[in-house]
């Protein structure tokens, strides 16, 4: 086998990768892939770009044969900047296996650290807090106790001056949960974890309502831009099924443009996933 390729043009990337170039200006705007400068028909984009953008394509044909649940950009983005280079590469060239455990490992990595960050905040406001002077409390030395009295007070006000232990256990334990071995923990059952769920959170829908409006846009202009004629082939596969109930079209797709399609289905999907979600769960 000969020696990996450590640069590509556009074009090779796009043979290489099935990604059109527009879909891999949206996977840069979306932090997906690392910025380079400035862009022209004579950059040679880095194998990184190869690497990630052929994992990103296992994913998404994974989450077409069901063998993977709907990742958003989000999660990918997640994913990626918790692996190394040398991981990426190994599962984009099939030497590690794209699994359902390893992404939801890595997306459960990066919510522990935001607890534990955010555990961590609250601990050190309400330290901050409870360490002001209270101008109508008088000092205890001033105060006409018995000895053993004013210790006990001071003890009391000093504990008062430090940060909740609860939010200190609370950052503690995440912190231990995020530095055990990945793959190692029993998994909860899937019905357990079923009843546990919520209704998504707002911010949730917006982002997700953001990426359609994004593919929506991307699909109008393509469309206008590369006229199909009725019939065509290009029109065919413009044809997407949502569900078994719901398919979406569009005219004037080029072949180099179906990805957008696809992006859309999956979108949708997530979009319906989201309303069960709600439907079953809590405001």
């Amino acid at each position: 086998m000969g020696k990996k390729k450590e640069s590509y043009t556009p074009d090779e990337l796009e043979e290489d990768t099935g990604f059109d170039r527009r879909t891999i200006a949206y996977y840069v705007q979306e932090d997906l892939l690392p910025r380079i400068g400035r862009r022209g028909p004579r950059t040679r984009y880095p194998k990184e770009y190869r690497d990630r953008l052929t994992l990103i394509r296992k994913i998404r044909d994974a989450e077409e044969k069901g063998d993977l649940p709907y990742q958003s950009l989000r999660d990918i983005r997640h994913f990626l900047d918790q692996v190394s280079p040398e991981q990426i590469a190994a599962l984009a060239d099939g030497k590690l296996r794209v699994e359902k455990s390893i992404l939801a490992e890595s997306g459960r990595e990066a919510r522990l650290v935001q607890r534990e960050s955010s555990a961590r905040e609250r601990a050190g406001r309400r330290g901050a807090a409870m360490s002001l002077p209270d101008p109508d409390a008088p000092d205890i030395d001033t105060l006409k106790l018995e000895s053993g009295d004013k210790k006990k007070l001071g003890v009391a006000r000093e504990s008062l001056r430090s940060p909740s232990a609860a939010d200190m256990n609370e950052a503690a334990a995440l912190r231990e949960l995020r530095d055990q071995p990945m793959f190692s923990r029993r998994r909860e059952p899937a019905r357990a974890a079923a009843a546990k769920s919520v209704a998504p959170p707002r911010d949730e829908y917006a982002s997700l309502g953001q990426r359609l409006s994004m593919v929506l846009t991307a699909i109008e202009e393509a469309g206008r831009s590369h006229p199909a004629e009725t019939g065509s082939s290009a029109e065919v596969r413009s044809r997407i099924d949502v569900t078994p109930n719901i398919t979406v079209s569009a005219r004037g797709l080029s072949g180099e443009n179906v990805e957008l399609m696809d992006r859309l289905r999956l979108l949708l999907r997530e979009y319906l996933r989201l309303g069960r979600r709600a439907g079953s769960g809590e405001d």
